[in-house]
This record gives structure tokens, C-alpha cells and sequence, in this order.
């Protein structure tokens, strides 16, 4: 289903705060540019639209935060700029603001589109990332494996035991592969699954 949200006159604003390294931040859609306020009480930095050469949404969950949405902004020259749906409260505390951020980052993804500019839009984790996070996830899998066939032949675990404590992680792995797949997407008709579910 095609988002429709406010019209391009209209502003529309979403508050964050990534860790506990940075305030809070407000970021507001302006008719043409993405405005970022610091609450530092400095200038809000401005980044227009068609400066945005991509787009990348993906999944990116943490140990205290396994519901994490990212949408990564790369400016040429300026860095790269991240919104996330989880907004730090304290030490593992975190709120999820999956409506807000649904809402603001359909918007976004219409408003640099209509900007004209060749902007990528991209899902997922680049390849060469999600490979060698695999072979790593591999290499500790394997590791588990092995420590749990010591400890059983030690204390005579059962080796149904072992086999469902590995098998436990093989959904965990699927959905956050599946989630993180390269890939791009069509900005006026943003996939649910990358984007917090309602």
C-alpha cells in the first residue's frame, strides 16, 4: 500500500536520541531540505534533499535494543546522518517509537524523491558486510558446537540438549538476514519490512 502523508507545504518532525554520547535530537521535513536541531542551542543544520546521494534502510538490532531501525543519510562531503526508530531514556533503557518513525521516514523517502536528485535507495546491509558477519556468526556457531560436545561428554548432557540450543539461534539468524538482504526499493512505496512492524 502507497503511503500518503502530508503534502509538501506542510513540516513534519520526529524527536531521537541514539545513546547516551548525544542529546536529543529533532529532525524536521522543511518543503525542501531535512532540518536536524542539536538542542544545543546552536543553528539546526539544514540538508537539502537533493544533496542526499542515498538512502539505506536496514535492521540493526543491539543486545538491548532487538527491535533497532536505522535510516542512513549520505551527503557527499558532509558524512553520513542516522535516524533510528529506539529513542535512549538510560542505561538499557530504550523507547520505541516505530509509529513516529514509520510515519517520518515514509515522508522522507517521498520528499528526496521528489527532489530530483539521483539519490539511491538502498535495504539492507552492503554484501560484503552481511558475508562477513555470516562467516563470523559460522565460526562461533561451530565454536559453540564444539564447547557444548566438551561439556556434555564432561557432565553427560543429553545430545538432544545441544542440538536445540544450537537450532535456537537458526530463526534469530533467518530473520535478521532476511531483514538486512541487499537490495534497493521503490521510495513512494516503502517495504514493511524494513521499517518497524505496525
Amino acid at each position: 500500500m502507497r503511503y500518503s502523508g502530508p503534502t509538501m507545504s506542510e513540516t513534519l518532525s520526529y524527536r531521537a536520541r541514539l545513546n547516551v554520547l548525544e542529546g536529543e535530537r529533532t529532525y524536521r521535513l522543511a518543503p525542501e531540505a531535512l532540518v536536524i536541531d542539536y538542542g544545543d542551542g546552536a543553528p539546526p543544520e539544514v540538508v537539502r534533499f537533493e544533496d542526499i546521494s542515498q538512502l539505506r534502510l536496514r535492521y540493526f538490532p543491539t543486545r538491548s535494543q532487538w527491535n533497532r531501525f536505522e535510516c542512513l543519510l549520505t551527503v557527499p562531503g558532509r558524512g553520513r546522518f542516522k535516524i533510528a526508530n529506539q529513542r535512549y531514556r538510560g542505561v538499557m533503557d530504550f523507547e520505541d517509537r516505530g509509529p513516529e518513525y514509520r510515519a517520518f521516514v515514509r515522508e522522507l523517502c517521498l520528499r528526496v524523491a521528489d527532489a530530483g536528485a539521483p539519490t539511491r535507495f538502498l535495504t539492507g546491509r552492503p554484501m560484503w558486510v552481511l558475508l562477513a558477519e555470516s562467516a563470523f556468526l559460522a565460526a562461533m556457531l561451530a565454536l559453540l558446537g564444539v564447547m557444548l560436545v566438551v561439556v556434555g561428554g564432561v557432565i553427560g548432557a543429553l545430545p538432544f540438549v545441544r542440538l536445540v540450543l544450537l537450532a535456537a539461534f537458526l530463526p534469530l539468524l533467518w530473520f535478521y538476514f532476511r531483514r538486512n538482504r541487499p537490495g534497493s526499493f521503490d521510495p513512494r512505496d516503502v517495504p514493511a519490512l524494513f521499517l518497524p512492524p505496525e
